[in-house]
């Protein structure tokens, strides 16, 4: 096996707003890093809301779908991509001089329908499952010593400090579950033998927040070279898959299902491959913000124990093709402000960061309306889509109604 190396829902549906997130990085991205919210509350409290609204608008017939249509998860309300059923190459070819013998050789998998969250798990999204007492507070400090606090100065940037296991709680909780290997990368190059998400070119810059020359200390990360911790999600649209999935390489690498074995792909023309029965470590994909540009590749593979967790390592879910699970956004009703946090306890400190964050899709909603009145026209984004209607007291369950725009 290669040596293990040390590259190093917020909202529960993300979109890509401007408004919504953090600043997207700049063409110097390398040089420069976010700031980041390093105060740590005394607990990690989540406010008492209506957080799943599990009833559709409507009865609707199915909607029908085409590989890159995005759809709402009725159980934790993430947009999800859909990634058709049929074949793709898995591995590097041998023309790839980047390529580790674990990655080879290139061969053919065939892969039923399924749908990927569009947009990994996010520290606000995670924190709903903490509540809900599903799923464990991220580790404090990670497996190298490393803090929980360094990356979650955004309730947008994916959460991290969570094992293997912590992730398929989550995605159990969502009645979901982790990819398996294969689904995960012909989600990130499609049919057409991409070495990247967004293609052929190893330019990763703009399309990917990574870091080819870092240097790494616990004691001052502030001050080194591109330590800073991982960006919301959706920062780099350059760098989506061929189905518009996001956040595929670089930011955090991803937790998947299958065991590692240096030699999972002797077999080959494999159908819905789930990796050897057993194993000593699980398999991490994409690179992160700490790794360099040729972790990025979407057949490099890494190990990580199970029972591990990382300041770099997060996760997202699938599901099978069940239409039943999934509605479109139009049916979907914004829930109201929340608190989430930003940070876990760590010490005797009893200050409180916690903030007020609107879910991606209800805040965008809300803030279509902003300055608006009742009637008036009113337009949002959902990823490349952009959803009209009118500013309207939407019905919210048993929370009050909310002034927001209205696509029904």
């Amino acid at each position: 096996m290669k040596s293990l190396r040390r590259p190093l829902f917020t909202a529960l549906l993300l979109l890509l707003l401007v408004s919504a997130c953090a600043s997207e990085p700049s063409e110097e991205q390398q040089a420069s890093s976010p700031p980041l919210d390093t105060d740590i509350p005394a607990s990690p409290t989540v406010a008492e809301a209506t957080l799943i609204n599990t009833a559709p608008a409507s009865t609707e017939a199915a909607v029908e779908v085409e590989a890159g249509s995005i759809l709402i998860a009725l159980s934790d309300h993430k947009p999800m991509v859909f990634i058709p059923a049929g074949s793709f190459l898995m591995g590097a070819a041998d023309s790839d001089a980047n390529a580790d013998d674990d990655e080879k050789p290139q061969h053919s998998v065939d892969i039923d329908a399924f749908w990927m969250d569009q947009f990994e798990v996010s520290n606000a999204e995670y924190f709903n499952c903490v509540e809900s007492g599903d799923c464990r507070a991220p580790a404090e400090i990670d497996s190298a010593g490393f803090a929980y606090a360094i990356a979650s100065g955004s309730a947008n940037a994916p959460v991290v400090n969570v094992s293997w296991d912590d992730a398929g709680d989550y995605c159990a909780w969502a009645d979901k579950r982790l990819p398996t290997e294969a689904e995960w990368e012909k989600a990130a190059r499609g049919e057409d033998e991409r070495v990247y998400p967004w293609g052929t070119d190893p330019d990763a810059q703009n399309k990917a927040w990574f870091c080819n020359e870092c240097i790494f200390s616990r004691e001052n990360p502030e001050v080194l070279d591109d330590f800073s911790g991982p960006v919301p999600v959706g920062s780099f649209s350059d760098g989506q898959s061929p189905y518009g999935i996001e956040d595929l390489a670089g930011n955090v690498w991803e937790w998947v299902q299958d065991w590692y074995a240096g030699e999972t792909y002797a077999e080959l023309n494999q159908v819905n491959p789930e990796g050897p029965a057993e194993g000593d470590f699980r398999v991490v994909r994409g690179g992160s913000w700490t790794s360099p540009s040729t972790y990025l590749r979407s057949s490099y593979r890494q190990a990580r124990g199970q029972a591990s967790n990382w300041i770099d390592v997060g996760f997202r879910c699938v599901m099978a093709d069940d239409r039943d699970a999934l509605v479109p956004i139009a049916q979907i009703t914004p829930f109201p402000t929340i608190e989430v946090p930003t940070s876990i306890p760590s010490s005797g400190d009893e200050s409180d960061n916690n903030g007020n964050q609107n879910n991606a899709v209800g805040g965008a909603m809300i803030g279509a309306c902003q300055g608006l009145e009742e009637g008036d026209a009113c337009s949002f984004n959902l990823g490349s889509r952009q959803l009209d209607g009118v500013c309207a007291f939407i019905d919210n369950g048993s929370n009050p109604d909310v002034f927001a725009c209205d696509t029904q």
